[in-house]
């Protein structure tokens, strides 16, 4: 087993080696699908552990020799996030278990922050039409924020984004963050992108994309026309994964 544990945290060493061995009561569940995602309390600390799906041969040999392990991305992605002003859970370990020198599944851990994602409140009615165009605009500005810092999320779904308001303004924190793209701005394609992921309503798009466009004097039909395009590649890719899927009977 190797592991990364944030000197801030070291103390909690023994505590924090045993969750890859299953060594805790979970306080809730978050998900358990593809990934789970548990509440724990460590020492008083409330911690989130999310434990990755375990790895075939292949995918197992790419994370040993090629790429880092989605755990090892999550950590290094969070302290790059911190570093420039980017609000998200505070990395405070990681583990990687190997068979054989092999890679075999990976665990992060973050500290719990206590707030809802975006997509509770921005389609579920829960806010008003001025609330709404609000956060509308204010996600947009986070958007820009992000991609100011050269920082492109791939995976900027509205459940990946949490939220407060303070002072009158929406303000964000990123989650699930294995997967992203730090360098350049992204031009208005790459851009675009982004605005696509957030699986916005048509009706939307004005308030989410007008901040953006203007503080980076893009052409509003130009940007909408990425979105849109983005959105159809999503369609066509979708009609021909299908076409390839064991019918049932």
């Amino acid at each position: 087993m190797r592991k990364t544990i944030h000197p801030e945290y070291r103390h909690l060493d023994a505590d924090l080696s045993a969750l890859p061995r299953g060594e805790y009561t979970p306080i809730k569940t978050f998900c358990n699908n593809r990934n789970k995602v548990e509440l724990v309390s460590i020492q008083g600390t409330q911690a989130v552990v999310k434990i990755y799906k375990k790895t075939n041969l292949i995918t197992g040999l790419i994370y040993t020799f090629f790429r880092k392990s989605k755990a090892r991305r999550a950590y290094e992605h969070a302290l790059e996030l911190l570093s420039r002003g980017i609000s998200t859970p505070f990395p405070i370990a990681y583990f990687e278990e190997r068979r054989w020198g092999i890679f075999r599944n990976g665990y992060f851990v973050s500290e719990y922050v206590d707030l809802p994602p975006v997509s509770e409140y921005f389609y579920s009615g829960h806010l008003d039409d001025q609330e709404h165009d609000l956060m509308a605009d204010n996600l947009s500005r986070f958007t820009l924020t992000l991609h100011s810092k050269g920082i492109i999320p791939l995976d900027y779904n509205t459940t990946n984004i949490l939220f407060k308001k303070e002072e009158g303004r929406y303000k964000f924190t990123l989650i699930d963050i294995n997967r992203m793209k730090i360098g350049r701005v992204p031009k208005i394609k790459a851009a675009m992108m982004s605005f696509f992921q957030l699986g916005t309503y048509p009706r939307d798009y004005y308030h989410l994309l007008a901040p953006y466009v203007n503080e980076r004097n893009f052409d509003f039909e130009d940007a909408l026309y990425h979105v849109i395009l983005h959105r159809r590649n999503q369609k066509r890719l979708r009609r021909f994964k299908r076409l390839f899927r064991p019918s049932r009977r």
